[in-house]
């Protein structure tokens, strides 16, 4: 949901100001900084501009905040899925044991669910609603009076709504002063900056923005095009505005917030949502051919489309790795230009999310900072645009400086002084990125490779990095390598779990197991066991394996489980093979079960991508056995 549009201009006595916003917001403070960020250093510099930034706000729990969610929540028609969580999430079924499906209804402060089919109504009051918690994408859980219950959205991206509605609620009925009945809430901003240069004027030139923000979406290129007609709009209106062109702009800015909206509800969750403390999985994408791609989720039909990897490798070169290795390492990094546009600094830093996913660093990603609001350098680990220069000169705010404009990179974070055996293997590692990036840099320069494949190139470098580092890799040979190499890999490992992004790594396993106890409910230790068994033995016994197979072949047959399955099983490895120990056993009955998955795998459109990428060795060996199985015979 966009929750408000601003409008800010230049002015020749006040400099950068906010003139409106729709629907009024509490600044405490704030409105000075915004308006910096909405009219930035070298915004002027051309007819029209882009930044991308996020700025905290506090949001008064007013009646009209609380009436608002609800016209928009009820809006979107909210479908959900009811559980009861006892032992175990258990959802409330029909008599064939179908997930009943709810609509949603907010009613003051009543919660309302009701089954179509059947009319069956459950209600919950708001206010009594005593802790609630997102367990992962789409699933809420709530107690009340003691009892826990869950609900999971059809569609994921209303959860965000619901649970800005609760948490004004709670506000309401927690505050007794007005000063205490607010939220402080993180907002993330599209602004798009236009010049018009005309002589007459003061200045010679007239500069307006328009800034959109939403709590929950990040950087919303797909709503692009409808920012900037309303931009336009309030480029037209007179240079000075009087009463009568303050009440068109208050009208441009409620048409422009309703339409967007009603963009925002067609939109699906990958294109406008992104979660800032997990791994960097979302929905499938729809727009990348390769099923591989799809299945590994790239990120390729998210509200990040636009920021060019293609672009950054392009620009930093063999740079390139000095500033993914810095990522790793939690180095502070700044994207900075005197010339370049700021939507290109912004572009520069959101690349970086693509450079090192699968690891999830949105939340130390700052596209755009301002002079005005230095509060980003006391984050470890941020990866910041900036526009002026001053930000260049302070060398002690900074680890590592990018020129957006020339590819340059000036690293001075690698200062520590190292023995022979640390210098043969850290040059060792270096040979190993280098020859990574130049035969990507040579695919560029013969155009042999699109951006969903380079993103693909460091999705599994990073992923292979990963697996190594948590001891799960096939990657190095250890009875081939020397010490010094092995050594350096970990020095590598023993920084980067000292980083932000190794804890986001490690919530992001435990709340696949939360993904996992939900789905798989009764079943989950039995799933995860056999799951477990799979990625990380090198033997197997006969008994272990049947039960293991045996386990995924009863719980797989539902399709939604699959999907959950295949998703958690390529977080933690990139290759279904893993599950074919079985093809090669001795035991026919171990055979029949291991045919008996992968047909399931093969009837479902993600398993069935996945096998596409099977060596010719292991589809022949998979043919034969689903031959002699389904046919009775020993041969194919």
């Amino acid at each position: 949901m966009i929750e408000h549009i601003f409008a800010a201009e230049f002015d020749n006595i006040q400099g950068a100001v906010v003139r409106y916003v729709h629907p009024p917001i509490s600044y405490l403070g704030n409105e000075g900084i915004l308006a910096s960020y909405m009219i930035p250093d070298g915004g002027h510099k051309r007819e029209k501009d882009i930044t991308y930034f996020r700025l905290d706000l506090s949001v008064q729990a007013t009646n009209e905040a609380t009436d608002s969610l609800r016209h928009e929540f009820n809006a979107r028609q909210t479908t959900v899925y009811f559980y009861n969580n006892e032992k175990y999430w258990a959802p409330i079924c029909d008599k064939e044991n179908k997930k009943i499906e709810f609509t949603m209804t907010l009613f003051k402060d009543i919660i309302h669910f009701k089954a179509e089919k059947n009319e069956k109504i459950i209600e919950i009051e708001a206010k009594n609603i005593k802790e609630y918690k997102i367990i992962f994408e789409g699933f809420i859980s709530v107690t009340v009076d003691g009892k826990t219950y869950g609900i999971q959205f059809k569609d994921p991206k209303n959860l965000n709504l619901m649970e800005y509605f609760l948490s004004i609620v709670k506000c309401q009925h927690l505050g007794n002063k007005q000063e205490e009945k607010s939220i402080q809430r993180r907002f993330y901003f599209h602004n798009q900056i236009n010049i018009k240069r005309d002589q007459s004027l003061q200045r010679g030139a007239l500069i307006r923005s328009i800034a959109v923000c939403s709590s929950s979406m990040n950087i919303f290129h797909p709503l692009e095009e409808i920012i900037s007609d309303y931009a336009d709009a309030f480029m037209d209106l007179p240079i000075n505005l009087d009463e009568k062109a303050l009440d068109t702009l208050r009208v441009v800015l409620t048409n422009a917030l309703q339409k967007l909206n009603n963009q925002v509800r067609e939109m699906p969750l990958s294109m406008v949502y992104m979660s800032p403390d997990e791994m960097n999985y979302v929905n499938i994408s729809s727009i990348v051919k390769d099923p591989l791609t799809k299945m590994l989720h790239f990120n390729l039909e998210t509200s990040l489309a636009s920021a060019s990897l293609l672009k950054f490798v392009s620009l930093f070169q063999e740079k390139t790795m000095v500033i993914y290795n810095a990522i790793l390492r939690g180095a502070r990094i700044l994207f900075v230009s005197n010339e370049s546009s700021c939507e290109e600094i912004c572009s520069c830093v959101v690349a970086c999310i693509h450079l090192v996913s699968p690891l999830n660093i949105v939340s130390k990603v700052y596209p755009f900072e301002h002079l005005l609001n230095t509060s980003f350098l006391e984050s470890e680990g941020y990866i910041a645009g900036v526009s002026n220069p001053i930000f260049r000169t302070r060398k002690n705010w900074w680890d590592v400086c990018c020129d957006v404009q020339d590819g340059t990179v000036v690293d001075q974070s690698l200062s520590a002084k190292m023995n022979k055996g640390e210098e043969l293997g850290e040059a060792k590692l270096q040979q190993i990125d280098q020859e990574f990036i130049q035969e990507i840099l040579k695919k560029i320069k013969d155009k042999e490779i699109t951006e969903s494949q380079l993103r693909k190139y460091f999705y599994e470098y990073t992923k292979n990095m990963i697996d190594y580092f948590m001891n799960s890799s096939n990657m190095i040979d250890y009875a081939r390598e020397d010490k010094a190499l092995m050594e350096a890999f970990d020095n590598k490992s023993n920084k980067w779990k000292k980083t932000h992004s190794f804890e986001i790594y490690q919530n992001y396993l435990l709340r696949s197991r939360e993904v996992f106890k939900v789905v798989f409910a009764d079943k989950f230790l039995d799933v995860n066991t056999a799951l477990t068994n799979f990625v990380e033995k090198k033997a197997f016994n006969d008994f272990d394996l049947l039960k293991d197979y045996s386990v995924l072949v009863d719980v797989l047959a539902d399709p939604y489980k699959m999907e959950v399955f295949l998703k958690y099983l390529l977080s933690r490895k990139t290759d279904l093979t893993v599950l074919s120990a079985g093809m090669i056993s001795a035991n026919e009955e171990i055979q029949n079960k291991t045919a008996q998955l992968f047909m399931l795998f093969e009837s479902h459109h993600y398993g069935k991508n996945i096998m596409s990428f099977f060596s010719y060795y292991t589809l022949f060996i998979y043919e034969g056995l689903k031959y002699k199985f389904q046919n009775g015979e020993n041969t194919p």
